[in-house]
């Protein structure tokens, strides 16, 4: 069962229903599957971000990474810990992620760089963040209920609370509302109804 994918040209990457990352290489579409088992990743440029099924941190991975032998690959600091069913995006240089089951919205800054800086960023205490996006300075995120949200990511400043913020944009879920949020190219793709929506 395909629970949460990244598209992009060459490869894809997907998650198996074991929650372990697998890998299409075009043009036989074959997979290949990796000894990272995770809850959630995201991937910018190179770099795979993800939590550990085993563990509440997030770590990064270069793509190239996953061909080594476990034993080869080098030793990567969390870039945070104490975490709870975390979602991750990244965009402009920030990764994204959240706390205690999507209540509070954090960044992480140069997360590749030697001294990355995480901060809190926004508590949502009405909706509880499932799953994010950025794409244009715009944060879009379903809640918990299967609602979809689109804020001005400017709008967000530290130790805020995003009942305080007005939508640029709301949908209202159903039973099967909206779940996993993916930004490609122009345009932010949402599972909802069991299909996929542009």
């Amino acid at each position: 069962t395909l629970q949460s994918a990244q598209c992009f040209r060459i490869p894809v990457f997907r998650f198996k229903y074991d929650c372990s990352v697998q890998i299409f290489d075009d043009p036989a579409l074959q997979a290949t599957d990796t000894d990272i088992a995770c809850n959630t990743f995201c991937i910018n440029g190179t770099t795979l971000y993800y939590t550990p099924a085993t563990a509440t941190q997030i770590l990064r991975i270069e793509l190239h990474q996953l061909a080594l032998p476990r034993d080869e690959r080098p030793i990567n600091q969390p870039l945070a810990t104490n975490l709870d069913a975390p979602a991750l995006t990244f965009f402009d240089g920030t990764l994204y992620y959240t706390t205690s089951k999507g209540k509070y919205l954090h960044r992480i800054v140069n997360p590749n760089g030697s001294n990355p800086y995480s901060a809190f960023l926004l508590s949502f205490s009405n909706p509880i963040i499932h799953s994010m996006s950025v794409r244009e300075n715009v944060f879009f995120c379903s809640d918990t209920s299967g609602n979809f949200y689109a804020y001005n990511l400017s709008d967000f400043t530290d130790h805020k609370d995003s009942s305080e913020l007005t939508p640029l944009y709301k949908s209202t879920g159903t039973e099967n509302g909206f779940t996993s949020l993916s930004a490609y190219g122009d345009y932010v793709y949402a599972v909802k109804d069991n299909s996929i929506r542009q």
